[in-house]
């Protein structure tokens, strides 16, 4: 059976599974919060990312990061 994980999301796809907006996700992305990489023309985040960030929100820090981005 294939795997169906994917590999990149695109900023759309992270900012909905981050609960917050494409253009926080860009600015993550420029400030080095989270990896992003450019693929084409288009931005994408390692699948990867979000399960790093998962564990930040569990350990409480992803929120403090995520509130100076605002």
């Amino acid at each position: 059976m294939p795997n169906t994980t994917p590999m990149f999301l695109t900023v759309s796809e992270a900012a909905s599974a981050l609960r917050c907006s494409p253009k926080t996700v860009r600015k993550m992305i420029q400030s080095g919060t989270i990896a992003g990489q450019k693929i084409a023309r288009r931005w994408v985040v390692p699948a990867g990312e979000l399960r790093r960030i998962e564990h930040l929100a569990l350990a409480g820090i992803w929120a403090a990061e995520r509130e100076n981005l605002r």
